[in-house]
C-alpha cells in the first residue's frame, strides 16, 4: 500500500513538472496571402490585318510609317498605273466611236423609215408601186432597227468598261480599314505595289489595338476544371 502512494506521488509531481514546461505561441491573426509570380507575356494587338494593294501599280507616295495612328478611311499611300490610264482612256474612245457608229445607223435608220412610208402611200394607187419594193423597203427598215439597238448594247457594254476601270482606279488609293496602328510597312515611294498573291511583298500591315488590351500569358494545354 505503501508502494503504490509512492509511486502515485512521484507521478503526481511529475505531472506537474511538465505542466510547468514554458511552450512558444503566437497570436492567431486573419490576414489575406498574396504570392508573387513572374511569368513570360507579350502584347498583343486585338484585331491585325494584311493590306494588300488591289492593283498593280507603282508606290507615288507613302502617308504613314510604322507606328503611325491611325483612324478608318485615313490615307496609307498613293499608288500610280500608267497603263491603267491608257486602258481608261482607250475603252473611252471605242465608246465614242461605237457612238458614232450608232448615229449613222439612226440617220440610215430614218431614211429607210423614209422610203418605206412613201411607198407605202404610194402603194395606195394601184399599179403606181410593185409589191416586192415595198417589201424590200419594209425589211430595210428592220434591218436598220436591228443594227442601231446592236450598237446601242455595244455602247452599254463599252460604258461599262470604262466604268470597271474607273472603278478598279479607285484601288490606287490605299486607306485604313479600321482605327489602329501601322506595325509593319512593305514599301517605298517608287517602288512595285503589286496585287496580292503568293509571290507578292506586303504593301502595308496593319493592325488596331483596342484601349482594352490584356496582356496575354501563354500558358500550357490544360484540362478544364468542372
Amino acid at each position: 500500500m505503501n508502494l503504490m502512494l509512492k509511486v502515485s506521488i512521484a507521478l503526481f509531481v511529475a505531472a506537474t513538472l511538465a505542466a510547468q514546461t514554458p511552450v512558444e505561441v503566437v497570436r492567431v491573426a486573419s490576414k489575406v496571402v498574396e504570392r508573387q509570380v513572374k511569368l513570360p507575356g507579350e502584347f498583343r494587338p486585338y484585331l491585325g490585318v494584311p493590306i494588300f494593294a488591289k492593283v498593280t501599280g507603282f508606290v507615288e507616295k507613302i502617308e504613314v510609317d510604322r507606328g503611325s495612328e491611325v483612324k478608318v478611311g485615313d490615307l496609307l499611300a498613293t499608288l500610280v498605273a500608267p497603263e491603267m490610264q491608257t486602258q481608261i482612256v482607250e475603252a473611252q474612245s471605242k465608246a465614242q466611236a461605237i457612238g458614232l457608229q450608232r448615229a449613222e445607223a439612226a440617220a440610215r435608220l430614218a431614211a429607210a423609215q423614209s422610203t418605206y412610208q412613201r411607198l407605202k402611200a404610194a402603194a395606195a394607187t394601184p399599179g403606181v408601186v410593185a409589191e416586192n419594193d415595198l417589201i424590200v423597203a419594209g425589211k430595210n427598215v428592220e434591218a436598220a432597227e436591228a443594227l442601231v439597238h446592236a450598237y446601242e448594247d455595244s455602247i452599254k457594254a463599252a460604258q461599262a468598261q470604262v466604268q470597271s476601270l474607273r472603278d478598279l482606279e479607285r484601288y490606287l488609293t490605299i486607306r485604313a480599314p479600321f482605327e489602329g496602328i501601322i506595325t509593319a510597312g512593305g514599301g517605298r515611294a517608287g517602288s512595285a505595289g503589286r496585287s496580292h498573291c503568293e509571290r507578292c511583298p506586303r504593301s502595308f500591315y496593319g493592325a488596331g489595338v483596342s484601349r482594352g488590351d490584356f496582356l496575354r500569358r501563354p500558358e500550357p494545354d490544360r484540362p478544364c476544371a468542372g
